[in-house]
């Protein structure tokens, strides 16, 4: 059973999108519409268990919502969403919550997180610039800010150093599926400008630079120059037709 307060008596308030999921991250119940005009409300599901909720999909209301979800759900939405916005948001609220803590109480990063980030690298069915914009890690003006509203004074060599260390976290766990997945990612050929290469290509540098923080530059290195020779290969393509 959900439950729904909103705080406004007579207002109808905007549409809401909501998803169940099972706690293997299976979804259970697609996604649905529901319009709250009144106080409170009441939704009801015959299911066998307690579900995750995933609510707000596709940000379907400009509302704050005050519900504290647990980690572990959370961490089943990361994973297995299959609201991309939802997705990204469990994501960005995990990943800021081990920074902060890596930051005041040098917390170490949890395998469950780890694993939850490699399914959300490894899954060909979301979308490549999906995927490269939920495996970036909050920024270090977003984290001093929230350290700042925690009344903790940000120290910015202690973020910058976190930070870098989540990455290579990050990087350790993906290590045996790095080069594969920047392979399945290659967009060979003359550049193209359309979506879903420049979801490729983001993808692929961002991948890239996890594998820097694990061999030196090398595959940077590798990727320079395959670049470079394509670029020396247009040039005289150029050159012949003047």
């Amino acid at each position: 059973e959900m439950r729904f307060v909103t705080g406004v008596q007579t207002c109808a308030l905007p549409i809401l999108a909501f998803g169940l999921l099972t706690q293997d991250g299976s979804e259970v119940v697609g996604t649905q519409i529901h319009e709250l005009t009144s106080e409170t409300d009441h939704l009801s599901f015959d299911l066998d268990a307690k579900p995750v909720l995933s609510v707000l999909r596709g940000f379907s209301a400009p509302v704050i919502l005050d519900f504290v979800q647990p980690d572990a759900e959370r961490l089943i939405l990361l994973a297995r969403d299959t609201d991309p916005f939802n997705r990204w948001e469990a994501g960005r609220a995990l990943a800021k919550d081990r920074l902060m803590r890596a930051v005041t109480d040098d917390a170490d990063f949890d395998t469950p997180w780890l694993d939850a980030m490699t399914t959300l690298a490894t899954d060909t069915d979301a979308d490549p610039a999906f995927r490269a914009l939920a495996l970036a890690l909050p920024s270090e003006d977003d984290l001093a800010q929230s350290l700042h509203n925690a009344d903790v004074v940000p120290d910015p060599d202690r973020i910058y150093a976190v930070r870098r260390a989540a990455q290579l976290a990050m990087a350790e766990h993906l290590r045996d599926d790095l080069s594969d997945l920047r392979e399945s990612n290659a967009t060979p050929g003359s550049y193209d400008p359309k979506a879903e290469d420049a979801g490729k290509r983001a993808l692929s540098a961002t991948l890239l630079r996890l594998q820097t923080m694990l061999d030196g530059g090398k595959a940077a290195r590798a990727a320079y120059d395959v670049a470079r020779s394509e670029e020396r290969r247009v040039g005289k393509e150029c050159r012949s037709r003047w």
